[in-house]
């Protein structure tokens, strides 16, 4: 049958007026048309069967592990064409010198799809062995290539594809991420978005900072290479990850809104500018460790006019930087800028915050698992607290505030046991003047600041002094090796010179890189292992995945807590949302809207800036008050596995408040018990307040920070006691509201 067919075409070719012009077709035969033709079949058999598996996802794997080898892979081909290109040259006949630098060359020129077959000599290129491994070698060499540029260009085009199908196609109901910068936090902030809502849009844009004017910037081939920032890892985790990637240079940092208001333009961002303008809410993430240009970020992308169209409430901008009293301004005041309706919500992303916030809701590391609590009465029995903090940076100074404010405990003798804290810091001249200014309530018997490097007398005198007596060690060093460290050697330091029958004595340590997060717990699970059942330990805080995950930055779970404490301490019949906002936004009036700000200001006599600074003073109250519920618990004795009978009746005592004052109807050993978590959380406001500068004086003035109820509770009258009893009651309250849900509902 292919023999017919051949001949009936090599007659119709023949009468081909043209066909002398047409060469290559008098090359074929009827018997190699033969074997042509099996070929065809055999090799669109291949590809028939290699796009099949390459549809249903069958190859992916060949590319996963190209990619992951992609060295090995590229090293071994290379030096096959070494020696396929020496076999050749040398049959040429070629000066056996030249031969090894010539193939050298010409393997290299496999990698830009380039071949020397032509320098081959003629009988190795009509040998089909030698040809058939000299093809194999060289479509391998352009697989690697074309992977490698497919790996970084391609990974952009299909993230700028996306992103175009979502600008012209998406709906108007996304919720939508873009990041500023990639980085660990962001990479770690996104997987934990993904996993709570995978059908949320995120975008990253890739921020080259440079000088040059990117307005003016044309657009060439080195441009489009040069934007090819990202690293191999960090394309790995976003395309697994799934989110779309673009580049701009310099950023909104570097955009004067003055002379311009659309930002996304300016930077040639308009695809992720018209996505933010359908979107339903849109949320901002600038977490960089660069924190001025992150605030100037944020408040550039405000001018926007995609951004200024859209609600208040549809924008959230998160801005790392650390909340002190500059931002502190910035993350509240401007929120509340009646003048400016452009303004948008700013949050601000403190890891040093983060860091000691995520240690106080961990029941495991709070201060009161390290002092010996008299059994029915919930007071301490150890004569004083006593702690050290070796460097006193941003996370050392949160981690002071934590253990002064959660280790205000009251002693048997009904008054509060004595603090001690050792801060040391090579540069501690230099912050004790702004440190002192801030806390002037906090004198040198309870904050000692020394200054002393790690490997100074001075320090280890220190420690050799108060071994004994420390209950917490934190190391906040801003240096993972340096402090791990000296937490190995205070590790055994302490297993060696402290007595028996101490409290534990916790060493606490921050990792600051993600990349020495498995090092760290390694050395930290081998020593702790390694002295079991004796008290010294080593603990690590401020991981990064417990620090940007969705629950700790957009949840908002602490605060919706505080909201219902709220509620309960004001036994609203409202719910916790509505009596929130009547207390700290507004509330109707007369059918008039008053603010609360609006409200302070009358009722305390102050200017608009304390008025806001009050407000939040009040917030952060519930929120420490929501905080610090476990530590009461455990002072009462009661956890999550013995709570019944024993709350209940407690919370049926709380219910007996009369007048305005703390006289439980219930007597004995419960009564004594609930006076006593009072004067306890008396302790902890009086220890808040002294760090917000605060200072005890007769008169009440939040202009000045002066307070007349920092002092001892028994000094105060029995109103203002009352306050302190019902922030107890409270916390019982909510506790034992929580046991009755679960019991009603165990899957809960």
């Amino acid at each position: 049958m292919l023999q017919e067919i051949a001949e009936l075409v090599r007659n119709l070719w023949d009468r081909n007026p043209h066909k002398d012009s047409i060469d290559w077709w008098t090359e074929y035969t009827p018997i190699e048309l033969d074997v042509f033709i099996p070929w065809v079949v055999i090799f669109g058999g291949l590809l028939v069967v290699i796009i099949y598996l390459i549809y249903k996802n069958k190859l992916s794997f060949i590319v996963d592990y190209t990619s992951k080898h992609l060295f090995g892979l590229s090293t071994v081909t290379w030096i096959v064409g070494v020696i396929l290109y020496m076999i050749g040259f040398y049959c040429s006949h070629m000066p056996w010198l030249s031969v090894i630098p010539r193939a050298v060359i010409s393997s290299f020129k496999m990698f830009v799809v380039v071949n020397d077959l032509a320098r081959v000599e003629p009988m190795m290129r009509e040998d089909p062995m030698y040809m058939s491994v000299f093809s194999i070698v060289h479509l391998v060499a352009a697989y690697i290539t074309f992977l490698f540029i497919f790996k970084i260009i391609g990974f952009k085009m299909k993230s700028i594809m996306k992103i175009n199908k979502h600008r012209w196609f998406m709906g108007a109901d996304e919720m939508v991420h873009v990041f500023w910068g990639v980085n660990d936090a962001s990479c770690l902030l996104t997987k934990s978005i993904k996993d709570k809502s995978s059908a949320d849009v995120v975008i990253f844009v890739d921020v080259d900072e440079e000088t040059e004017d990117s307005t003016n910037r044309k657009t060439t081939l080195a441009n489009i290479t040069n934007s090819i920032t990202l690293k191999n890892s960090d394309i790995i985790r976003l395309n697994h990850i799934g989110a779309m990637v673009d580049h701009c240079f310099g950023g909104p940092a570097s955009i004067d809104v003055d002379d311009c208001n659309d930002v996304f333009g300016a930077l040639r961002l308009n695809s992720i500018g018209s996505i933010i303008k359908k979107s339903r809410k849109t949320n901002f993430y600038f977490l960089s460790d660069d924190q001025a240009g992150n605030i100037l970020a944020a408040i550039n992308i405000q001018a926007d006019y995609r951004v200024c169209s859209k609600d208040k409430d549809s924008v959230t901008i998160y801005v790392h930087a650390r909340k002190n009293s500059c931002n502190e301004v910035f993350d509240h005041y401007a929120q509340y800028n009646a003048d400016d309706a452009l303004k948008k919500t700013v949050k601000i992303v403190d890891s040093a915050y983060l860091a000691l916030e995520w240690v106080k809701k961990e029941k495991q590391y709070l201060p009161v698992n390290n002092v010996d609590i008299e059994k029915g009465t919930g007071l301490v029995k150890d004569s004083s607290f006593t702690s050290m903090i070796v460097g006193f940076g941003e996370t050392g100074v949160e981690a002071f505030k934590f253990l002064y404010e959660f280790a205000a405990f009251v002693g048997t003798d009904m008054k509060k046991i004595p603090f001690k804290c050792y801060a040391i810091d090579q540069n501690m001249d230099k912050k004790r003047g702004a440190i002192c200014a801030k806390m002037p309530a906090i004198n040198e018997d309870e904050l000692s600041l020394v200054t002393a490097s790690v490997d100074s007398d001075v320090f280890w005198e220190v420690l050799k002094k108060e071994i004994n007596n420390l209950n917490y060690i934190f190391i906040t060093l801003n240096d993972d090796n340096v402090g791990l460290s000296l937490a190995v050697n205070i590790f055994k330091y302490a297993v060696r010179c402290r007595k028996d029958g101490l409290s534990t004595l916790k060493i606490m340590i921050r990792c600051y890189n993600v990349s020495n997060e498995k090092k760290m717990k390694e050395v930290k699970n081998s020593l702790n292992r390694s002295i079991d059942g004796q008290k010294v330990e080593i603990c690590m805080f401020g991981l990064m995945e417990d620090l940007y995950n969705y629950d700790t930055i957009l949840s908002n779970a602490v605060l919706n807590e505080a909201k219902e404490f709220n509620r309960v301490y004001n036994d609203s019949k409202l719910s916790a949302d509505e009596q929130w906002e009547k207390d700290f936004v507004k509330e109707e009036i007369d059918g008039k809207e008053i603010s609360a700000i609006d409200k302070c200001m009358a009722k305390e006599k102050i200017s608009r800036y304390h008025a806001i600074y009050d407000i939040n003073r009040r917030i952060e109250q519930n929120i420490s008050n929501v905080l610090h519920k476990t530590t009461k618990m455990i002072l009462m004795d009661i956890d999550d596995e013995k709570m019944s009978h024993r709350l209940e009746e407690y919370n049926d005592y709380v219910d007996t408040i009369k007048d305005n004052t703390i006289c439980y109807e219930c007597g004995g050993e419960a009564a004594r018990l609930l006076h006593n978590i009072a004067y306890v959380e008396h302790e902890r406001w009086v220890a808040s307040h002294k760090l917000m500068g605060y200072v005890g004086t007769d008169e009440k003035n939040y202009v000045k920070k002066h307070h007349n109820c920092i002092k001892h509770l028994d000094e105060l009258s029995d109103s203002i006691k009352y306050y302190d009893g019902k922030v107890a009651n409270t916390t019982i309250k909510l506790i034992y509201n929580k046991l009755s849900v679960y019991k009603n509902n165990p899957s809960n």
